[in-house]
């Protein structure tokens, strides 16, 4: 989660939103956030989690869960004061691909391929992917 709280920060983002499986979002990443809040929809983890395991299993997004999540992204950022959208599942691509949402939408899984692909390249080392200063 470390490439994900350096992203956060260097955006400017101090609080995300977090729509992913239950446990993602219960334990707002797991608790390993360390330079930025993590928020979820807490009455709604539930019904959240198990429409992204529905849709991660078929493969396939419903209208109904395209409308879901996109909606769940905008109360995280109206009511929980997110300052973006983590989509912190693999799968929450088929829902918001295409939308045009108003508000900022990270896809974590293109910040570790961005952090895999510099470290393929050269262009950074295994410590700085991993935050440590002291390089």
């Amino acid at each position: 989660m470390t490439p994900l709280d350096a992203y956060f920060q260097a955006q400017g983002f101090s609080t995300v939103g977090l729509l992913g499986t239950r446990v993602v979002m219960r334990t707002g990443l797991y608790g390993q956030l360390k330079q930025t809040k993590a928020v979820a929809l807490e009455d709604e983890i539930d019904t959240l989690g198990q429409a992204y395991l529905d849709m991660a299993v078929s493969g396939v997004c419903t209208e109904a869960q395209r409308v879901m999540f996109p909606d769940a992204g905008q109360r995280l950022i109206r009511d929980r004061g997110a300052d973006a959208v983590v989509l912190a599942g693999t799968d929450l691509n088929l829902a918001f691909d295409g939308q045009d949402t108003d508000y900022p939408v990270v896809d974590a899984l293109d910040v570790h391929v961005d952090v895999l692909a510099r470290l393929a390249a050269g262009q950074i080392d295994l410590k700085t992917a991993m935050g440590d200063t002291n390089v």
